[in-house]
């Protein structure tokens, strides 16, 4: 004969079931099915997971970053060589640079006393490097002098010293410009106190013909080009 008992005091949700003198519990239908949605809850979730990994669009997992980028100076001598054989000699010394702009970052002027550096937008080598390796080479197809030299030993009749006073890109107008500012010592190599023969300083700004890091640089190339203009 079969016997039921109640459900368990301490368990009043489960069943209690006598069959051949045996016990077996068994869970309610109600958590049961609690138990089967919360699965199912899951492994849709999990699906949708899945689905954006393969999926391509579905999730943006990482954001392109800008690329860094290099640059030159180039002075573009347009100007025919003049006729005279040059009799005289130069050495061309390397430039002093003012710290604010001796990096190989693009400088940028944001208000009257703020400057800021651009990490991704640089020059190949060091500015005044640059700006060395240019002056010589114009100076050598200007056929002005004989000899041109940066060796620092060498003597020459003359002695050309330059300080690099202002680089940068000024963003406080509109359009952006270009600054480069100079001051140039021509000195004497044959006298031993090396006399001051000529000094001058001068000062480029050219606009930059649209908000981008080439044209920047071309502003920058195109100040130097006039800088010496003006020093031939």
């Amino acid at each position: 004969m079969l016997k039921l008992k109640k459900p368990s005091i301490l368990n009043p949700q489960s069943k209690i079931i006598w069959c051949s003198n045996s016990k077996v519990y068994a869970p309610s239908l109600e958590s049961e099915m609690k138990k089967a949605s919360n699965t199912k809850a899951i492994q849709f979730l999990m699906a949708v997971f899945i689905s954006c990994l393969v999926i391509p669009g579905c999730v943006k997992l990482s954001k392109p970053y800008p690329i860094k980028q290099y640059f030159v100076l180039e002075a573009k001598r347009t100007a025919q060589t003049g006729g005279t054989a040059p009799k005289a000699s130069i050495r061309i010394k390397d430039p002093e640079i003012s710290p604010l702009f001796s990096s190989k970052s693009f400088v940028y002027k944001t208000s009257n006393l703020e400057f800021t550096t651009d990490f991704y937008n640089e020059f190949f080598i060091l500015p005044d490097k640059l700006i060395k390796t240019q002056t010589v080479g114009w100076l050598k197809k200007s056929g002005a002098f004989r000899r041109i030299s940066p060796d620092p030993g060498e003597k020459t009749d003359f002695i050309l010293e330059s300080n690099i006073v202002n680089l940068y890109i000024d963003k406080t107008t509109s359009p952006n410009k270009a600054v480069l500012e100079t001051a140039f010592f021509l000195l004497s190599g044959t006298k031993g106190a090396d006399e001051i023969i000529w000094n001058s300083t001068h000062r480029e700004e050219v606009q930059v013909k649209e908000e981008s890091a080439p044209a920047m640089a071309e502003a920058f190339s195109k100040s130097l080009e006039n800088t010496l203009i003006f020093l031939e």
